[in-house]
């Protein structure tokens, strides 16, 4: 059981007697909770401290997402959202299926390519219209600025691809800032990782939204390629990702959003 503390009494009341574990994969700030109760169907809990508001790491933005989303993906549903003085509180219905990062064990690299291919078309093919958040360029060096004042970036470098020839943030911002790449928006995900596509009997659905919103179609598409090399780094399957999706690789693109996501 895990010691859960500034609840609002409404959860207090609804899930006091749940069995609450925290979620300690995620690299995210936010906090997740599993809470169960007697075999029931688990809910999840996702919080974000009031520092983080107005940031990706909010979980308002999540909430704003899956309203204005929920008829066109397969996503989480919401049961319940909040605002407290020291939190915003999501609470949610789990995915049922199981996600790409343990589903890799059990399929061919080619299937675990053709699921990433799959989810870049299902997420890009959203139209923009009414989007709630802009993720572009611009807005996240701005949202990074304010993470790196006030103590909050991913500042760590042990933490960074071993590819990543900058030494420290500062060094790394100032490059990101004068190198912005012109953009090309569609609907993006903002993190499409394996732990964050969910297949239940083919059919694919995503979790961990709050940086969903319009950006560049590259970033997505950059983060597919770091996973698929973290798999098995044969320029073959790199290849073979891009024959899938048509396309000829932007390098240069796919390497400024690599290096943007270093200090999230």
């Amino acid at each position: 059981m895990t010691p859960l503390k500034n609840l609002s009494p409404y959860i207090k009341n609804k899930y006091g007697g749940y069995t609450i574990t925290r979620d300690s994969i995620g690299m995210s700030p936010a906090e997740v909770y599993k809470m169960s109760y007697n075999g029931d169907e688990a809910v999840y809990l996702k919080r974000s401290a009031r520092k983080y508001r107005n940031t990706t790491y909010d979980v308002k933005r999540e909430y704003d997402i899956i309203k204005w989303l929920s008829a066109k993906l397969n996503l989480p549903g919401i049961i319940h959202y909040e605002e407290t003085e020291n939190f915003n509180t999501l609470l949610m219905s789990g995915m049922k299926g199981v996600d790409l990062e343990t589903l890799k064990e059990n399929i061919s690299i080619n299937e675990y390519i053709d699921y990433y291919v799959r989810s870049l078309k299902i997420i890009q093919s959203i139209d923009l219209k009414q989007c709630p958040y802009d993720n572009r360029v611009n807005n996240r060096l701005n949202e990074l600025s304010y993470l790196i004042e006030n103590g909050l970036a991913d500042i760590n470098v042990d933490g960074w691809e071993d590819d990543t020839e900058f030494t420290d943030s500062t060094e790394l911002y100032n490059y990101l800032t004068a190198n912005k790449p012109e953009e090309d928006p569609v609907f993006s995900h903002g993190d499409l990782c394996n732990s964050n596509i969910f297949i239940d009997n083919g059919k694919i659905g995503f979790i961990d939204l709050g940086r969903c919103g319009t950006a560049d179609k590259w970033m997505d598409i950059a983060f597919c390629v770091r996973e698929i090399r973290e798999l098995n780094n044969a320029p073959r399957w790199t290849d073979l990702f891009f024959n899938k999706l048509g396309i000829a690789p932007d390098w240069e693109k796919i390497k400024y959003f690599i290096l943007l996501d270093e200090l999230f």
